[in-house]
């Protein structure tokens, strides 16, 4: 766990949440709220403001925050729900008992019980408000326009593709796995024609692979998985 280091000795994290990317403009930062009622928010990208900033949570809502771990029975759940759809963002929950040293982490899409759901909706109200934060670190925005980070390094051996409605799926991905050794490695929407596939890098290189597929009359949009992440 990538948290943020504590600037005061004697306080442990109690709360925590995480949100990562997806593949539009969902919000990305780290939240920590220590037993006192500090917060810690690392806001990276697509928020108002980005750096590092602190606050305390006033009494009533770290109240209620602490009430929605205790009736949830946080302990029992699993500390992951699988997915199968990687263009939602992934959360990581997380919460320490006063009695306890350990944080435990829970991480998941979509399809969570909805007393996970009411802590997360929590969480992000206290994330995005507003009010009392103090800026302690700014955040890296040399060269870059503002709310944004630096590009990930391309991954060219995963790309997403969306087919047309009439593609004869069977057919289509026997033609393409024969000419360039594509396989595929989920479905990205089951209700959608959305695809998440590799390729044999001995056949075709990535953007050769990119040009016929964007070609391709069955084909709609073909990308690098981690640039759509990053749009």
């Amino acid at each position: 766990m990538d948290a943020i280091q504590s600037e005061m000795e004697g306080q442990f994290v109690q709360f925590y949440l995480k949100k990562s990317p997806c593949f539009g403009r969902c919000p990305i930062y780290t939240l920590e709220i220590k037993d006192d009622g500090t917060a810690i928010l690392d806001a990276q990208r697509f928020m108002d403001n980005l750096g590092v900033f602190t606050k305390k949570v006033d009494k009533t809502s770290f109240d209620e925050l602490k009430s929605l771990y205790l009736l949830s029975d946080f302990e029992a759940y699993p500390t992951m729900y699988e997915s199968n759809i990687p263009d939602y963002p992934m959360a990581a929950i997380g919460y320490c008992p006063s009695d306890s040293d350990t944080l435990k982490i829970v991480k998941g899409k979509e399809g969570r019980p909805d007393a996970l759901m009411a802590i997360q909706d929590a969480m992000e109200k206290i994330a995005k408000s507003t009010d009392g934060w103090t800026l302690k670190s700014p955040a890296n925005v040399d060269d870059i326009n503002e709310g944004e980070i630096p590009p990930l390094p391309i991954d060219k051996t995963r790309i997403i593709l969306k087919l047309t409605e009439e593609t004869n799926l069977p057919s289509w991905f026997k033609i393409v796995r024969n000419k360039y050794g594509v396989r595929i490695l989920s479905r990205i929407h089951p209700k959608q024609n959305d695809w998440l596939i590799t390729y044999d890098a001995s056949l075709v290189e990535g953007d050769e692979l990119l040009k016929d597929l964007r070609r391709d009359v069955h084909v709609t949009q073909a990308e690098y998985e981690n640039v759509l992440k990053s749009q």
